[in-house]
């Protein structure tokens, strides 16, 4: 899934060369203006990696009212491209292998495709056909890219903070809204359980989708959860999702995710806290896909789970209930 396009400006998003003045002012490729506004509604994010005048590039783009579709934009004359991406990815907190450049000079692509060969590369003249993979998206919440603005924010303030990690994070005042999900949340779920990543037990596994319906239709038999967060840089929406399916012996957790946005606060451990602290006796098991390839194993495991099976590519995990849970003593968790 491509979850980050990275764009070259000159001859790729406006045609020609920025000019030496503000009074010259490029012409936009229409195409790609469209395939911008396209993928900002299906909450892939869009960064900028040029060798242009840094002031002038963005005066352009916030002239034509295309500034706010991107969030940390590396332009500098002598940038190195190929670096530019792996930013990205490490900004964005995503693989490489979902990142799309898009370039029209051969050398500059070819470069990227060398040092950063996971990532996919396209030429200005193919913008359709990365528009044609990004159409197959779904539309997410038209939030998004403000929760993402907020989370710059918090990026910000945290590398000027000069105390302690967990003095900041007591600082943010991170309250974490516990509660049952509604239909209305589903489609958010489905997001988080094909984008999350990292924290995420069915990543690599089976589409989950399918699933959510039978939430409202057999409430008895499975449920499903979602978290909200809160902070002083204001609200950032739903961030997490679980769904357990209850049975004899105890419950089965096919689907825990939470936000790569959110990751590195212990808003995993808090949610995940909640949940197990409202589970009675047997047994819960989850089966985690990959679990070498994410923190979602890490977390299980920190929470008491224990490996007691294989299944296929992943692990089955088990944890005696009823079960204390592990508070994050800097977040305020509340259910409703």
């Amino acid at each position: 899934m491509i979850k980050c396009i990275v764009w070259d400006l000159d001859d790729t998003l406006w045609q020609g060369t920025l000019g030496e003045s503000f009074e010259n002012e490029p012409s936009l490729n229409q195409t790609a203006v469209k395939l911008i506004l396209e993928a900002d509604a299906r909450g892939v994010f869009q960064s900028i990696a040029s060798r242009s005048d840094r002031e002038k590039a963005l005066g352009s783009l916030n002239r034509h009212g295309l500034g706010k579709y991107f969030i940390n934009p590396l332009i500098a004359p002598y940038l190195h491209k190929p670096a530019a991406l792996l930013e990205a990815a490490a900004h964005f907190n995503i693989g490489t292998d979902s990142l799309a450049f898009v370039d029209d000079n051969p050398f500059e692509r070819y470069e990227v495709s060398r040092y950063v060969p996971d990532a996919r590369v396209f030429d200005v003249s193919e913008i359709d056909v990365l528009s044609e993979m990004i159409s197959g998206l779904p539309e997410v919440s038209s939030e998004r890219r403000v929760w993402m603005r907020r989370r710059e924010d918090r990026l910000k303030a945290e590398k000027a903070f000069t105390g302690s990690r967990e003095e900041f994070l007591r600082e943010c005042k991170m309250a974490l809204s516990v509660r049952q999900a509604a239909g209305r949340d589903f489609p958010r779920i489905n997001e988080l359980a094909c984008r999350a990543r990292q924290i995420n037990t069915a990543y690599g596994g089976e589409n989950k989708a399918n699933m959510f319906p039978a939430t409202v239709e057999a409430p008895g038999s499975q449920s499903a959860y979602v978290c909200e967060l809160t902070d002083i840089f204001g609200f950032h929406g739903i961030v997490g999702a679980a769904v357990i399916r209850h049975g004899e012996g105890g419950a089965f957790l096919d689907l825990f995710c939470v936000s790569c946005r959110v990751e590195g606060r212990g808003i995993a451990a808090a949610f995940m806290g909640e949940i197990l602290r409202g589970l009675k006796g047997g047994e819960i098991f989850c089966r985690c896909e990959n679990p070498r390839e994410g923190t979602a194993f890490a977390l299980l495991k920190s929470m008491g789970f224990r490996v007691v099976g294989q299944t296929g590519g992943g692990a089955l995990l088990a944890l005696r209930l009823p079960c204390a849970g592990a508070g994050v003593s800097w977040i305020n968790v509340t259910s409703i």
